[in-house]
């Protein structure tokens, strides 16, 4: 979620205050998983690859040496049968003979609250060389194919390696196109529905509603979105005749024409007043439809007054003049309609830390389509 980290660090700057370095969620890079078909985010100063028979492996270190991170989806449709006999008996062997004398002792299987999801998980206790190592293997139970995670690090110094697979967790996304309602060959965003709010270093557009309920009520709601994002490979082999679905219509590729600053430009079959063209991000491209881009609606989030002291409300406006408001002057604003501004998933992008949202960074341009996506 949670799309641009420029922004974010763009909104901790405005805030004025330290962003939580000890959170992978403040720097982080998108991956994308070709060969096994999957993105999430990792962090920006780590090694990560994909690694044959493995899976995504994340080096929150040095790279080949413990503590590191494994992602791998198991192949389309691959379900655990009983992933708690699994955990339990099946990789506890496994880790037994693998390390013989030196194994420690296992935790049994349950339940872990990892990047905002339950998944299934057991712990395994092993000596490599002097140190004690500490491996915890999790299960998501998912319909296109299980996921596995592994986290495996030092005892006793976990923090930046249990960071780094809470974000590979919370960010996990399929990117095949076998999996979507409808295998007909379009080329869709990434489907971000039933992804939990990340309220400890998400960042989302919004669109606020209920502002009448500010002073009749005590809160007002943030309608938050996620900014389309598209598989690159796919992307990339647009040719003409394909097709491909831009803020909820299918279009008709006619002609790619690419740009010098990686960018592909396509003219479609259809009738489309503008331009539509897909920017290059780090393993997927996003849309641009004339001057605004295209997001995808996530969920709605009451946001309970008031609002933490160290809020803020940047405004900047078409003229390039900026305003910041404290969580009381934004209240004060936001209740008065001559004044308020027009808050969209266009323009504007929310921020949360420790639970709570702590910035709103709104522009007054672009304003978006005339009418609603």
């Amino acid at each position: 979620m949670r799309k641009c980290i420029c922004l974010f660090l763009a909104m901790v700057l405005l805030m004025g205050c330290e962003a939580v370095s000890s959170s992978a969620e403040s720097t982080l890079a998108d991956f994308f998983c070709a060969e096994e078909r999957f993105s999430t985010r990792v962090p920006a100063a780590a090694t990560a690859g994909y690694e044959e028979n493995n899976g995504l492996v994340i080096y929150t270190d040095a790279s080949g040496y413990i503590p590191y991170v494994i992602v791998h989806r198991r192949s389309a449709g691959k379900k655990f049968n009983d992933p708690v006999n699994y955990l339990n008996n099946v990789y506890r062997e496994y880790i037994e003979n693998k390390y013989g004398d030196g194994f420690l002792g296992m935790n049994p299987a349950k339940t872990w609250e990892i990047g905002g999801k339950e998944l299934l998980g057991a712990r395994y206790m092993f000596k490599v060389g002097e140190y004690t190592v500490v491996q915890l293997q999790l299960i998501e139970i998912r319909d296109a194919g299980d996921v596995e995670y592994t986290a495996k690090y030092v005892d006793g110094k976990d923090e930046a390696t249990l960071a780094a697979l809470d974000t590979a967790v919370r960010y996990f996304r399929e990117t095949d196109t076998e999996t979507s309602a409808a295998n007909d060959g379009v080329l869709r965003p990434a489907d971000y529905s039933g992804e939990p709010v990340n309220t400890n270093g998400g960042i989302y557009r919004v669109r606020l509603k209920d502002t009448e309920k500010i002073m009749d009520g005590g809160y007002f709601t943030a309608a938050l979105y996620v900014q389309d994002e598209y598989d690159s490979a796919r992307v990339e082999a647009l040719q003409p005749g394909h097709r491909v679905q831009v803020a909820g219509t299918v279009y008709t590729v006619k002609t790619v024409v690419p740009h010098e600053d990686g960018s592909l430009e396509i003219y479609v079959e259809e009738d489309f007043d503008g331009y539509i063209a897909f920017m290059k991000g780090e393993g997927v491209y996003t849309a641009l439809v004339n001057d605004w881009s295209p997001s995808t609606f996530l969920t709605d989030y009451k946001v309970t007054l008031p609002l933490q002291n160290l809020f803020q409300f940047a405004w900047f406006g078409g003229d390039g003049s900026e305003t910041d408001y404290n969580a009381e002057q934004f209240v004060s604003l936001m209740t008065d309609p001559e004044k308020a501004p027009e808050i969209t998933q266009y323009n504007t992008a929310i921020g949360f830390l420790n639970d709570a949202p702590v910035l709103i960074y709104h522009t007054d341009y672009p304003e978006g389509p005339e009418t609603e996506d």
